[in-house]
């Protein structure tokens, strides 16, 4: 049986869970025991991990999916809370980001003390620039190429004084192979659903995806993108989709009146089992 927790996530509805603008996931399968992003900081994700009875000391392996600080804003407390795990960042995941507001540019990139952490302990995780295997049907994607689409990374640059764009290239996904399908974790999924559609046809030719869960960044999706998204992930064969974080309650509600999948929004705390 796998099972997939959710530590950090914009929205809690339990008593002593955190609420966090960010993203972090538990994954047991099998022997492997996987921390998906860290969250924006290592207190809420040491605080939610606890009183969800998740034991981070046990990792196999910690996964970053994209170089943002609501994803890896916990990550030099998750590599101190799991010795033992092996830590894989996506190739770029370092470079400088920016989020261009009304009246300031943001600086949106992993924080100094986080980047600074994996500058100190190089050797301790692995840059993934293509597919990966963590365990006996249980791989991260590395980048997922293609266009974006406008509304995963509006606003979001590179350089802000040159005007260089951050299409966030550098996104890789955590896929887990079921009887069922495969289950697929996303961080944010600012490379579009097509695009990630796209890359599972190919890497796992002839598998349907069964449940997509996490970060999918339609919160300013046109109306006309949501339904055709849920006409695609139909067609891949989806049954459940959890969208989290960055995916915007109205994307949720019109996802959620497909009649193929079912839909609920994630919180802290939920849980999403299935057999292997």
């Amino acid at each position: 049986m796998a099972i997939l927790t959710i530590l950090v996530d914009n929205f809690a509805r339990s008593r002593g869970l955190l609420a966090q603008h960010g993203f972090s996931l538990w994954c047991e399968a099998g022997s492997n025991r996987i921390l998906f992003d860290t969250g924006a900081d290592g207190d809420v994700l040491q605080s939610n991990a606890a009183a969800l009875g998740v034991d981070l000391s046990k990792a196999t392996d910690i996964v970053l999916s994209h170089g943002h600080w609501d994803h890896g804003g916990g990550l030099a407390r998750a590599m101190d809370l799991c010795p033992a795990a092996r830590v894989w960042i996506p190739s770029g995941a370092l470079l400088p980001r920016w989020h261009r507001c009304a009246t300031e540019n943001r600086d949106i990139a992993l924080q100094e003390g986080v980047r600074s952490r994996l500058v100190l302990d190089r050797k301790r995780w692995q840059e993934t620039t293509d597919l990966a295997t963590l365990g006996d049907g249980i791989w991260i994607t590395g980048p997922i190429p293609g266009e974006r689409p406008a509304w995963t990374h509006r606003d979001l640059w590179r350089n802000e004084l040159l005007d260089v764009p951050d299409d966030v290239p550098e996104e890789q996904a955590l896929v887990l192979e079921t009887p069922e399908g495969l289950v697929v974790v996303a961080g944010c999924a600012h490379f579009g659903i097509d695009n990630l559609l796209d890359r599972l046809g190919i890497l796992f030719p002839g598998k349907p995806l069964a449940t997509l869960v996490g970060g999918l960044h339609l919160e300013s999706a046109p109306q006309q993108e949501l339904s055709r998204l849920s006409g695609r992930l139909l067609e891949a064969g989806a049954r459940c989709v959890v969208p989290c974080h960055c995916s915007g309650p109205y994307a949720s509600y019109q996802l959620s009146k497909s009649d193929g999948f079912s839909c609920e929004h994630g919180v802290v705390g939920k849980k999403l089992s299935f057999p292997v």
